[in-house]
């Protein structure tokens, strides 16, 4: 029997979740979608990020950082369960969640990393269902342009190049990365 055979044309983040490991997937209003395992590039891109945001939240007791492959549960009804390449989640959040379940929303903020195959409505419809969840900001690392791209909850949106130092004071002000650093 196939993998398509048994999974119904739109399902639950619970059936979703008791398909067990079928590779890299994530649910998109209710429909099952394989990804392809990034390449080493974008993973390196994502490490860079979330480690320097991981170490700023940790220093000053801000939340937690997720590494790629962390669902979230951003949509119901259909339901998205989505895993950005990098997320953050503030304190209280965290202590309130049980990390044995999907968290219940958008993280506070959700990174993109770009692959050469993703089209710009792709990224544009991700950004808006991290935005609709609850995300306080979504960044959106271009590798093939070196930039980033903050996507705020009040609308706006930043673009910093290679020499900028990229700063959300939406999601914790003092933070700043250097965006030529994630691409070394």
């Amino acid at each position: 029997m196939t993998l398509k055979a048994i999974i119904p044309t739109i399902m639950t983040a619970d059936e979703f979740a008791s398909l067990g490991d079928i590779g890299r997937a994530e649910l998109v209003r209710g429909r099952l979608i394989h990804l392809t395992k990034p390449k080493p590039k974008h993973g390196r891109i994502a490490m860079r990020i979330g480690t320097a945001f991981s170490n700023f939240a940790q220093k000053h007791n801000l939340g937690e950082v997720y590494a790629a492959g962390t669902g979230f549960l951003a949509e119901r009804n259909p339901d998205s369960v989505r895993a950005p390449d990098a997320a953050f989640v503030r304190a209280d959040v965290v202590a309130a969640h049980d990390d044995e379940d999907w968290f219940p929303r958008s993280p506070d903020l959700a990174v993109e990393v770009l692959s050469p195959t993703e089209r710009a409505e792709q990224v544009a419809e991700k950004v808006q269902m991290w935005l609709d969840g609850g995300a306080r900001s979504v960044w959106v690392f271009d590798p093939k342009s070196r930039s980033a791209t903050i996507h705020a909850a009040r609308g706006t949106i930043q673009v910093f190049r290679e020499g900028d130092d990229l700063r959300d004071d939406a999601v914790h002000p003092g933070f700043a990365l250097r965006v030529k650093e994630c691409f070394v």
